[in-house]
């Protein structure tokens, strides 16, 4: 018996590419592009939503929603798991919370986390972990090591569960993520951190009197009309929801009790192409979607400008002499991309990319179980661009 077809699933538009200034052929070619990295075996599937001026060009998806045989097809509003990109959730509530005056860019992490109140930890800031400059240790395999670390979410509760003495705290749990020495001094080199923002996203919580995952969802999801994304995805959408393996299975069926340590901030949100888009267009529009402030018009000129002057970075073997980096946001993903292009990626493969000079927001799931695709990467975003007209 033969592999079923590969079928293309429609969701919402609001005007044919030509009215919005974009080649439709092009946009096929993004959808036969994908199709055959489903049929090859690269991909699960795909889906792709493509936005310019505010209305929706382009919305589909193919392939698979599950890596079990036998699986239902990926539609447009699947769920997924977009892990980094929350982190400019995280970076949009910690500037909400500037707006407040609550918080502030410069103020030492020490003022709300007590572990930081020592010498070594104390000169770092805010903004040092907004934009991966605090020293703290990066993600696992940043340097290529052969033999990295768990991932430490994992790394936190395999060592609370070997003390069951007591009840842990965030703050053992911050305790944790600063042992040992800092990688660099604040402020001095790029080092992509999960970890910082776990760590901002616990500065929220303590700043804003509730849950970090309360005040996104009541600050930026709900206001948004993001009504399919959630930190923790109600059982009934779970049939709705794409996975790549076993274990992102049982990561979206966890219990619902939270962690002390408010790790989701890094990498915990679960979104749809829509939904993303949703952000993205508000970030495009100077804070705004429609009649719904998430942000002033000031503040997000800053979280989309390139804050870092001469600061080096070496991630997964690049040696990049001067890293651009916003509040959360990457600058410059390069290609056909204007400059002034911002966005994120997150594993598994999530892509948020917007480009003001073109007005265009471009949401892309690329889910896998191979842990590196590039032309997964690159393709899909190229495809788009040269669409334009």
């Amino acid at each position: 018996m033969g592999k079923p077809s590969i079928v293309v699933h429609e969701g919402k538009t609001d005007v044919r590419p030509e009215e919005a200034g974009m080649d439709a052929s092009r946009l096929m070619e993004l959808e036969r592009f994908v199709a055959g990295l489903v049929e090859r075996g690269r991909l699960q599937g795909a889906g792709w939503l493509v936005a310019r001026d505010g209305r929706i060009v382009a919305h589909r998806s193919l392939g698979w929603r599950s890596f079990r045989e036998g699986s239902d097809e990926l539609k447009p509003d699947a769920i997924r798991p977009v892990y980094s990109i929350t982190k400019v959730f995280t970076a949009a509530a910690i500037l909400m919370l500037i707006e407040d005056g609550r918080l502030y860019l410069q103020q030492s992490v020490a003022d709300w986390l007590p572990p930081f109140d020592t010498p070594l930890h104390r000169p770092i800031n805010l903004w040092h972990l907004l934009t991966h400059t605090s020293g703290l240790m990066p993600d696992p395999g940043f340097d290529l090591e052969p033999f990295a670390r768990p991932w430490f979410a994992s790394w936190i509760r395999r060592r609370r569960e070997m003390d069951g003495s007591r009840r842990w705290t965030a703050d053992d749990d911050i305790r944790l993520v600063l042992s040992g020495p800092l990688r660099d001094e604040p402020g001095r080199q790029w080092l992509y951190s999960t970890a910082g923002y776990a760590i901002l996203a616990e500065v929220v919580s303590r700043a804003s009197g509730m849950p970090y995952e309360r005040f996104v969802e009541e600050r930026i999801l709900k206001p948004l009309g993001m009504n399919r994304s959630f930190f923790r995805v109600p059982e009934p959408l779970w049939r709705e929801t794409c996975v790549i393996g076993d274990w992102e299975e049982e990561w979206l069926k966890r219990p619902a009790e939270s962690d002390a340590l408010a790790v989701a901030g890094g990498n915990g949100l679960f979104s749809t192409l829509e939904d993303l888009w949703r952000f993205g267009q508000a970030m495009l529009d100077g804070g705004r979607f429609g009649e719904t402030r998430l942000l002033g018009r000031r503040m997000v000129r800053e979280m989309v400008s390139n804050q870092l002057k001469d600061v080096p970075g070496r991630p997964w073997g690049a040696d990049i002499p001067k890293i651009e980096c916003g509040l959360g946001w990457s600058l410059h993903p390069g290609d056909l991309c204007s400059p002034g292009t911002f966005g994120h990626e997150g594993f598994g493969r999530s892509m948020l990319f917007v480009d003001p000079a073109e007005r265009l927001v471009f949401v892309c799931f690329t889910p896998t179980p191979i842990d590196w695709v590039p032309e997964a990467v690159f393709g899909p975003r190229n495809i788009v661009w040269s669409a334009l007209l």
